[in-house]
Parts: C-alpha cells; sequence; structure tokens
C-alpha cells in the first residue's frame, strides 16, 4: 500500500491532494530548519523539508517488505538479494528505519525513470553508513555501463571516499572525491547545475567541476545500492531523493542540519 500524504501547509495543496509536485522553489526559508513547527522538538521535520523542495522521487527506505515507496508516490522501487530491512536509520529523532546492504547481492530497482539528457540540471541526495571500504560502492546509479561506465551519472564510494560523476561517451566528469567514515551515516548530496558538478559532503560543497557535456539520451535502469554490473553498497543507506534541479547549497543545509545523525 502507498504511504499516505501528509497535507502540512508548508509543502502546498498539490502535495496534500496527492503528493504531486511542486514546482522547485522551495517553500521552507534558508537556515536550519529551526523556524517551523516540528514533531516534538520544535523543528521542521526532515521529511517535509525535502518535500517542500520537490523530488522527483523520494525513498525513505523503511519498508519492511521488498517494495520500498516512493513518498511522491511514482517510482516504487523492489528490492533483491539479502536486503536487511530495519537497519538503524541516519536521522535524529526519527524513528523511520534505513535499507542494509550487504556488499553482494542486495539492490534496489526504480525502473527506466530519471534520466536527464542534454544539460538538464538534477541533485541526488543520501544518507550512507559504510560498513566496509571495497574499491567501488555505488550508493544512487543511472549508468549504460560496458565495463565501466558509458553514459550517465552515479553517487557513490571508491575506495574510501564519496564520489560524485557524470560520464558522457566515457568521459567521466567529477569533482574532487571526498574521504567518509566507516560505520557513521555521512549526508552526501551530488548536483550538476547544466554547466558543473559539486559534490556536498555533510552541508559542505566541493570544488566544482565544469562539465558542459550534453548528455545521450538512456533508457537503463537506475540503482539504489549497485550499478548495472554489481558494485554492490556494503552498509546502510538511508532517505534517497532525485531532483529535476539543482539544490540550492542552503538548502543542502537545511537538509542536513535537521537530520544531524545520532551515530
Amino acid at each position: 500500500m502507498r504511504r499516505a500524504c501528509v497535507g502540512r501547509v508548508l509543502c502546498g495543496a498539490a502535495i496534500a491532494a496527492g503528493c504531486g509536485r511542486l514546482g522547485f522553489q522551495s517553500q521552507l526559508p534558508p537556515g536550519d530548519g529551526s523556524a517551523l513547527d516540528g514533531p516534538g522538538d520544535g523543528r521542521a521535520s526532515y521529511r517535509d523539508a525535502v518535500l517542500a523542495d520537490a523530488p522527483l522521487g523520494y525513498w525513505r527506505l523503511g519498508d519492511t517488505g521488498s517494495t520500498l515507496h516512493d513518498e511522491i508516490g511514482r517510482h516504487d522501487g523492489n528490492s533483491t538479494g539479502a536486503c536487511a530491512t530495519g537497519t538503524t536509520g541516519a536521522l535524529a529523532g526519527d524513528g523511520d528505519a534505513a535499507l542494509g546492504f550487504d556488499g553482494a547481492s542486495c539492490a534496489v530497482t526504480l525502473g527506466s525513470a530519471f534520466g536527464f539528457p542534454d544539460n538538464t540540471p538534477f541533485s541526488v541526495e543520501a544518507w550512507v553508513s559504510p560498513r566496509t571500504f571495497m574499491a567501488t560502492q555505488h550508493i544512487f546509479t543511472k549508468q549504460h555501463r560496458l565495463g565501466g561506465p558509458v553514459d550517465g551519472y552515479a553517487l557513490l564510494l571508491y575506495g574510501g571516499a564519496a564520489r560524485w560523476e557524470r560520464v558522457v561517451n566515457q568521459v567521466n566528469t567529477r569533482p574532487g572525491d571526498v574521504s567518509v567514515a566507516i560505520s557513521t551515516y555521512t549526508h552526501l548530496v551530488g548536483v550538476y547545475d547544466g554547466a558543473a558538478m559539486v559534490l556536498h559532503v555533510d552541508g559542505i560543497a566541493g570544488t566544482p567541476a565544469a562539465d558542459t557535456d550534453p548528455m545521450n539520451a538512456i533508457a537503463d535502469t537506475a540503482y539504489i545500492g549497485a550499478s548495472p554490473e554489481g558494485n554492490f553498497f556494503d552498509g546502510a543507506i538511508d532517505e534517497v531523493a532525485v531532483y529535476d534541479h539543482a539544490l540550492p547549497a542552503d538548502r543542502i543545509r537545511v537538509h542536513h542540519n535537521l537530520g544531524a545523525p545520532v551515530h
């Protein structure tokens, strides 16, 4: 069963009526989210903040079965392999669970959506807690691959670092990798604004990498926790969202501050 919409004023009538998308202008103020009433502690909820920024898809990954519900109601995912439901989530003061990935078989497939051809801006957001550092672990992937990426994009871990890449005709553009910790949740947001790639780690933006190559249209499946060739994630992933616009830096900081990991 699809999760019920939360008809809060800040999410607008479109979400209250049926989880439809808003325009991409956020309806939450900049800052840390503390100006709004929230669930018991005076803050806006993390979920409200994400929905206010109009994602194309948003998966909280706290489901107990193999169907991973999209909070927008359009792109439910399906898990395969040895996935661990009920894994401790990333967000402070939020009991919604995360999904545990075994590094060998667990993956979530999302269908063929989330292609951003030409120079369409987009963003990918997730909280991740790796258990080990294998050579390559994919977090969110939409790529056509033949022994490596040919076209598409991915948010991933390479060794002990987070990586944000966009690939056009096998030319891989990415900003610098950023180290992350084992068994600790890190907030990652990859942003492409149509001209440059930027990776935000725990609310802090890295150095942009210029990228004006027009992306080829691809129909390959989008994945959480894997790539079409494997590259399975080992650890926990939580609160994944994809946007068809460049998420502003102040909104990314709001999301991070509201999430404030508890471990």
